[in-house]
């Protein structure tokens, strides 16, 4: 039997009434657990003072300084993985030879919890701002290598013969063809790793730092201040949400017809 796409397609409301059914049960089920006191202050504070704690935490308490100090180290990892990766992914996708020499040392890398490389890190460039940035950088540079080879291996075949046809030499199909379309699953996976390289500067701060939000959150738990623990992974929360949200406006604008190609595929 034959699926129409556009059935399958949930309308703009319908949808949004549905995330937002998700996000109210769970606050349901927070504002139970913690204004009956089932499960004790000390360990999870209600939804009014959270929401207090946030906004005191931005009046009184100078965490914005916090919130640019952890985007300009996740920035700054993030971009210095994607300008050594994005080259080396093409070229693995492009070529088995370059796929061949990399690709080992890759999956070696991938499957070493970044925690591990903490104690190597602070050992090279002690508890400064490199330190917290190699760690994002190291995290982050394997998977961009990874999804951007195989972005790059999946383009269509025809539309190399094409270029082939036509005289175009290797780096002219790099540049005209494998590049243009890739780059709308190249920008998927910068989005999924942008998530990623978030988590690990949260990680990085919580372990040596003196500033951004996961040393709060190590100085919130240190005092017991569980109110702030929560108000500080809201705040982490929605900055990724937002960061996310914007990753998807810049693929409706900037690849307009591959979001076509996405619907007629549902």
């Amino acid at each position: 039997m034959k699926n129409n796409g556009q059935n399958l397609e949930l309308p703009k409301r319908k949808y949004i009434v549905f995330a937002l059914s998700g996000t109210i049960l769970i606050i349901l089920i927070w504002a139970v657990l913690s204004y009956l006191k089932i499960v004790s202050p000390i360990f999870l504070s209600t939804p009014t003072e959270t929401l207090k704690n946030i906004y005191n935490l931005f009046v009184n308490n100078d965490i914005l300084k916090d919130v640019f100090v952890s985007i300009a180290r996740v920035l700054s990892g993030f971009i210095l993985a994607l300008l050594v990766g994005l080259p080396l992914g093409v070229f693995c996708g492009v070529s088995k030879k370059i796929e061949a020499f990399i690709e080992t040392n890759i999956s070696f890398l991938r499957y070493i919890p970044i925690a591990a490389f903490i104690p190597l890190a602070i050992l090279w460039f002690g508890v400064s701002e490199i330190e917290k940035i190699f760690l994002i950088f190291i995290g982050v540079l394997p998977y961009v290598i990874l999804y951007t080879s195989v972005a790059s291996a999946n383009v269509e075949k025809e539309y190399i013969e094409v270029g082939k046809t036509f005289g175009a030499n290797e780096w002219q199909i790099i540049k005209k063809i494998i590049l243009p379309r890739a780059l709308p699953n190249i920008w998927d996976m910068a989005r999924i790793e942008m998530g990623g390289a978030w988590a690990l500067v949260i990680l990085a701060e919580v372990i040596a730092a003196n500033s951004g939000l996961g040393y709060r959150l190590i100085l919130a738990q240190r005092f017991l201040h569980t109110t702030d623990i929560f108000a500080l992974i809201i705040i982490i929360g929605l900055i990724g949400f937002l960061i996310d949200q914007l990753f998807k406006l810049g693929y409706f604008y900037l690849f307009p017809w591959a979001e076509k190609l996405k619907v007629k595929r549902i």
